[in-house]
């Protein structure tokens, strides 16, 4: 959240945050704002000193812990491990799938980790000559791993390439029945 959003959703609040930065905090965060959110900001602050309320510095370690807590990376909700387990069918289910989007999206991809179809899928993709790219940005794989995994439920159910044994007695019983 930056300083324009906290002073557009809860004046007081940033007053009393403000109010607790050092000098030369404030007046670069004032200095930064839109003229209509300082002038809000600044009679707010002239309230808290008329009033003698005494800067609060806890208030501005709880907002900076939260904001820290906000930003910080998301757990993994298992979609980077579930993609790891992918069966030999969804690999070729991903390969027609990344045969339609550009090159930089397998590469990137390839580059998160040592995925153990990653050979595979490069065999699968062998035209198109991908070369993994690693990247650095938790926030950008945690994303890609979801969409693939979105992408891939929505071309067929994800489920073991078994299927289940009633499923086989099922034309056993048809049999039966039209004979």
């Amino acid at each position: 959240m930056n300083a324009a959003s906290l002073v557009a959703t809860s004046p007081r609040r940033a007053a009393l945050l403000v109010h607790a930065m050092p000098l030369g905090d404030r007046d670069w965060l004032l200095g930064s704002l839109a003229p209509h959110h300082r002038v809000e900001l600044e009679l707010l602050l002239d309230e808290l000193r008329e009033l003698g309320i005494p800067p609060d510095e806890t208030v501005l370690h709880e907002i900076l812990a939260a904001q820290a807590h906000a930003q910080a990376p998301a757990r993994p909700d298992g979609a980077i491990e579930r993609l790891e387990k992918l069966a030999p069918h969804q690999v070729e289910t991903l390969a027609q799938l990344l045969g339609r989007e550009p090159p930089q999206l397998a590469a990137t991809l390839l580059g998160l980790r040592a995925w153990p179809w990653a050979q595979a899928l490069s065999a699968a993709l062998a035209p198109a000559n991908v070369t993994p790219r690693p990247t650095r940005a938790p926030a950008l794989q945690q994303a890609l791993c979801e969409s693939i995994l979105r992408r891939l439920e929505a071309c067929a159910p994800v489920q073991s390439p078994r299927a289940p044994a009633w499923n086989r007695l099922l034309p056993i019983r048809w049999k039966g029945k039209r004979g």
